[in-house]
C-alpha cells in the first residue's frame, strides 16, 4: 500500500525526486553502516561501500521495482 512511508519515498525516487533519496539515506545509512560492520571492520570501506548503495540506487532509480508483503 502506498500508505507505507518508505514505499512513497522509493516511488518518489522512482520518478526522480532526490529528496526521497536523501530521505530514505538519512533513515538507513547508519544502520546499514552497522549491519555491514559485522563483516568487515575499516570503517572508511564499510562507509563507501554503504555511500555506493545509495549511488546505485539513484542510478538505478527507474528499475527500482517496489514489493510488498501481504
Amino acid at each position: 500500500s502506498t500508505t507505507d512511508p518508505d514505499i512513497r519515498l522509493f516511488y518518489q525516487l522512482k520518478s526522480g525526486n532526490s529528496e526521497a533519496l536523501t530521505a530514505l539515506f538519512n533513515k538507513y545509512y547508519q544502520c546499514l553502516c552497522r549491519f555491514m560492520f559485522l563483516f568487515i571492520y575499516e570503517r572508511e570501506i564499510v562507509e563507501e561501500l554503504t555511500a555506493n548503495i545509495f549511488i546505485n540506487l539513484w542510478e538505478k532509480r527507474q528499475k527500482v521495482s517496489i514489493h510488498t508483503s501481504v
